[in-house]
């Protein structure tokens, strides 16, 4: 299942009024890999029918979830 630019472009726009993050080309790849799981999760076919649950205002979990996983965290421990 491939990611297509006009998709991926919608996800970086959702993620930049989500998260205020931009989400360059660059990081298609990254984001096809970390989504996938979740579309198999939730049975879906494909990125597009994604997107669309994640603009239904019901799917807050959902959203958080997406969040979570297009996000990098960083922990720093100082002695």
């Amino acid at each position: 299942m491939q990611l297509n630019d006009a998709t991926f472009a919608r996800f970086s726009a959702w993620m930049r009024e989500q998260s205020g993050m931009y989400m360059p080309e660059s990081k298609k790849t990254l984001i096809q890999q970390r989504l996938l799981k979740r579309l198999t999760a939730r049975q879906l076919s494909s990125y597009e029918a994604y997107l669309r649950m994640l603009q239904d205002p019901d799917e807050v979990q959902e959203q958080e979830i997406a969040v979570d996983l297009l996000t990098t965290h960083e922990t720093f421990f100082f002695s």
